[in-house]
């Protein structure tokens, strides 16, 4: 996207009731969207986009000389305007060090309690997936669900095919019928109108 395409999407967003955005891009774009008065959100720690940089999917700041970089970042992107970033799978005490210095509003994907905000996807606090990330729990179980509804489904369209293919469906009850003489009269007017 070039930087004309995010500015029109965050004031298309921000016209249409959103309240911010957020960037998994950096310090500039940031600056960009806080220079038009947009609040902006960033990510730092992992992010899913930029995964294959740091080496996959594995926390951020567990080392010092990783958890100053992450730093410096939090300090580039309050600098650039931001009001807010979510911080996404940060070692906890490395999180819990940087929510004490930066005016930032923290929020923790996976990154311990010591941000202003806690987060998860509805998902996976729904448990709609088999699979959660390390991070997360759930307090549901939709996937149990999303299993029973599947199977529902097979199993009635299963019965649908198999009584179609043995007649068995549909029943009379279950079609409209006739009266006889309707029906003979209906013929007669066939058989004279191909003539």
């Amino acid at each position: 996207m070039t930087s004309d395409e995010i500015l029109r999407t965050a004031l298309s967003a921000i016209t249409t009731g959103a309240d911010a955005v957020i960037t998994g891009r950096g310090h500039d774009t940031v600056r960009m969207l806080a220079d038009e008065q947009i609040p902006v959100m960033g990510h730092l720690g992992f992010v899913p986009r930029k995964s294959t940089w740091v080496g996959g999917i594995r926390a951020v700041g567990k080392t010092s000389a990783e958890a100053l970089e992450l730093w410096d970042r939090f300090r580039w992107f309050e600098d650039a305007g931001a009001f807010a970033v979510e911080c996404e799978i940060i070692a906890a005490e490395v999180m819990a060090e940087i929510n004490c210095h930066s005016g930032l509003v923290t929020v923790s994907l996976g990154s311990g309690p010591a941000a202003d905000v806690m987060f998860l996807f509805t998902s996976d606090i729904c448990g709609a997936s088999a699979r959660l990330p390390r991070h997360a729990r759930a307090w549901g179980n939709l996937a149990a669900l999303h299993r029973a509804v599947r199977d529902a489904r097979l199993e009635a369209l299963s019965s649908f095919h198999r009584e179609v293919a043995d007649g068995s469906y549909p029943a009379d009850a279950e079609i409209a019928g006739i009266a006889d003489a309707e029906l003979e009269a209906f013929r007669e007017a066939l058989e004279a109108g191909r003539d």
